[in-house]
């Protein structure tokens, strides 16, 4: 897998992981200046399928909906054609 210098308003630092539906990464924030982490569905799996799309989304909204220390905050869902 190839990764990308940038996501965005996001600069990557390195992998964490990957799996069936995507890979996550290490990013910094460009404009609050924060460490964060990005699930990426890489668009091969987006053009596969709308239904993968839709899971993807529909997984980050139902996880901004929980607050818990245990659990990642989820603040933004966005898309690119880039990765």
């Amino acid at each position: 897998m190839q990764i990308p210098r940038r996501l965005g308003k996001y600069e990557i630092e390195e992998l964490l992981g990957h799996g069936s539906m995507g890979a996550v990464f290490r990013a910094k924030q460009d404009v609050l200046g924060r460490t964060v982490a990005l699930k990426v569905l890489p668009p091969e799996k987006a053009q596969e399928d709308d239904a993968k799309v839709k899971r993807f989304k529909t997984e980050a909204r139902s996880a901004a909906k929980l607050f818990h220390p245990h659990i990642a905050t989820i603040y933004d869902i966005d898309s690119q054609d880039t990765l």
